[in-house]
């Protein structure tokens, strides 16, 4: 979960660059909208992105991998309690 040093935002791991002068440290990343000083950026369908809309995606895709996980783990608890030990 890739977390930019300058807005201090998560955001997907496609959006943030690790930080030239920081080379050794993995998590100094700087953001694509904090590297390009800008609010937005343009897809190819021609269409704006917004720095907001990316985090709250992001948050939302992360909520949603939490629960799954959750999910999976309590189902792997149940499956173990239902082995019948001879």
């Amino acid at each position: 979960m890739p977390k930019c040093v300058r807005c201090e935002q998560m955001l997907p791991p496609q959006f943030c660059k690790q930080l030239e002068d920081h080379l050794d440290d993995p998590k100094a990343l700087e953001c694509i909208y904090c590297k390009n000083k800008v609010d937005s950026i343009d897809l190819r369908t021609g269409e704006k992105y917004t720095k907001e809309k990316c985090i709250k995606e992001y948050a939302i895709f992360l909520k949603i991998l939490a629960e799954k996980r959750d999910i999976a783990r309590a189902m792997s608890e149940k499956e173990k309690s239902l082995i019948i030990r001879p």
